[in-house]
């Protein structure tokens, strides 16, 4: 799961004990960090380039990746690393550098990460790119 520390509060939805602090009543409390969920980068369509797409395709395992989502569905991490028998952690790192290019769309839901990709965007980037990888990698 993915967590950023927020900031610091006495409330339910905290973790981890933080320091002691003198509370208005005169009783010792721990400050808790808050965890907030941590947000993604994805480039705007006009700043995707060319050659970080094309690199970020010159993996195997992102290829695979890339194939597996041409069908315009959205996939979670255990399922989509089990269909490509690879480890979660190995995915989240290829998926990284697939987001970072451009090239898909991580969407946060609970503790859920569904990723798909930016067919669209990519199209309207560069038009017929993705028709002619899926020609190519499926041959």
């Amino acid at each position: 799961m993915i967590f950023a520390t927020g900031h610091e509060a006495d409330s339910p939805r905290t973790t981890g004990a933080g320091p002691q602090v003198a509370a208005a009543n005169g009783r010792r409390t721990q400050k808790r960090k808050v965890l907030t969920m941590a947000t993604y980068h994805h480039p705007p369509t006009e700043s995707i380039e060319l050659h970080q797409v094309l690199s970020a395709l010159g993996d195997a395992t992102r290829i695979k990746i890339f194939t597996t989502l041409l069908d315009g569905q959205e996939r979670t991490c255990s399922p989509l690393a089990a269909s490509l028998g690879i480890a979660d952690s190995t995915l989240t790192y290829h998926l990284r550098i697939l987001r970072e290019a451009g090239l898909t769309h991580t969407r946060p839901e609970g503790v859920a990460r569904w990723t798909k990709l930016r067919t669209q965007d990519l199209n309207k980037r560069f038009p017929g790119l993705i028709k002619l990888l899926s020609s190519l990698l499926r041959a």
